[in-house]
């Protein structure tokens, strides 16, 4: 499945570098790709060498743990999709971010469910471009149907 970004102009934060959205674009891409060379790839091109990644089937660092992350990922789940709803900054460089958004999961064992999440992601500059140095996940429990979705609840 692929991941869903919303047309709605406030998803984005106006102080975000574009190369900074192209990077949690492909993160969000890879981690929702069946794609053999998907482990691989978040390693070489979307964490930095020494990157920590809280990920729901686990906890993975530096390149080599990174790359072989995405081996059993799809053990327990059919499909997903990752939904980001808003991008807040967390610093004054735009590297330090909170990020909000939706996952839907097709678990084999359960079927499906949508759950909100939040994300630490911190990024740094790297020579050959921006890079995740760090990403940590909170899930909230999955979405009651007649409830809004936090982060569409207007103000």
């Amino acid at each position: 499945m692929t991941s869903s970004w919303p047309a709605r102009p406030d998803t984005w934060p106006k102080g975000l570098y574009n190369n900074v959205v192209k990077l949690l674009s492909l993160y969000f891409h890879l981690v929702d790709s069946k794609e053999a060379s998907a482990g691989p790839r978040l390693a070489d091109e979307v964490f930095s060498k020494d990157g920590k990644w809280f990920a729901s089937a686990g906890y993975f660092e530096g390149h080599d743990g990174i790359a072989a992350s995405r081996i059993k990922a799809w053990d327990t789940v059919n499909s997903q999709s990752h939904e980001l709803r808003k991008v807040f900054l967390n610093d004054a460089h735009g590297l330090d971010l909170l990020l909000v958004g939706v996952a839907n999961v097709d678990r084999k064992n359960t079927g499906p469910i949508t759950v909100e999440f939040f994300v630490r992601a911190v990024i740094s500059n790297e020579l050959w471009g921006p890079r995740v140095k760090y990403w940590q996940p909170v899930a909230l429990k999955p979405v009651p149907s007649d409830q809004p979705l936090l982060a569409d609840v207007e103000l």
